[in-house]
């Protein structure tokens, strides 16, 4: 294998990983939203109408920073040809939201068993959102700081203002899905009551 045929190699990883990294968070909340959907409930929804003010304080929080100029590789989506909406993460926000959103009613109504591949797929991503930020240095150590924060305390908050709502309905609690037995046959022997003979 020739160095040009490495080096595409490396190019091609370095892309499909910058679209995963793009694209996850948008999974992820059309995931919420689907399954919502689907479940005809508005648990998905009330977690986007979450993250939407979580967006909204991370945008307030990221535009005390000066713009900075951060490789195109970071700037992969624009919306109306605008390429900076945030000047901190909003993948991380996303990722940070979601996941102590999720932790805060796991941990509240002592799902944390059932919920494991959560727990576990959530630090995963984070890590992987975590060193592909500072590997291309699209953002600086402190904003990165300043987005898992945001992300953070916005899910408890949000977490706590729903759980407070009393309304399950309302909650994303993930948990596992029930187990339905067919109840097994069943014989009865009857007896007629001496008092109904005549």
């Amino acid at each position: 294998m020739s160095s040009s045929d490495n080096i595409n190699q490396n190019l091609l990883l370095n892309h499909l990983t910058s679209v995963f990294q793009m694209l996850g968070p948008f999974i992820l909340i059309c995931y919420f939203l689907l399954s919502s959907i689907l479940d005809t409930n508005l648990k998905g929804i009330i977690l986007v109408i979450g993250l939407c003010f979580a967006y909204a304080i991370s945008m307030l929080v990221g535009n005390m920073f000066p713009v900075q100029i951060s490789p195109d590789i970071c700037q992969f989506i624009t919306i109306g040809g605008v390429r900076n909406i945030s000047n901190i993460p909003l993948s991380t926000t996303t990722y940070f939201f979601l996941t102590f959103y999720l932790l805060y009613t796991i941990f509240k109504h002592a799902t944390v068993l059932p919920n494991l591949i959560s727990l576990l797929f959530f630090p995963v991503i984070i890590l992987g959102d975590l060193i592909w930020l500072s590997k291309n240095k699209c953002f600086s150590p402190l904003q990165i700081i300043l987005s898992i924060a945001t992300g953070s305390l916005v899910g408890i908050l949000w977490g706590y203002i729903i759980d407070s709502t009393n309304n399950k309905h309302l909650q994303y609690l993930p948990q596992p899905s029930t187990n339905c037995l067919i109840p097994k046959r069943q014989t009865f022997k009857c007896k007629k009551d001496k008092k109904d003979k005549k």
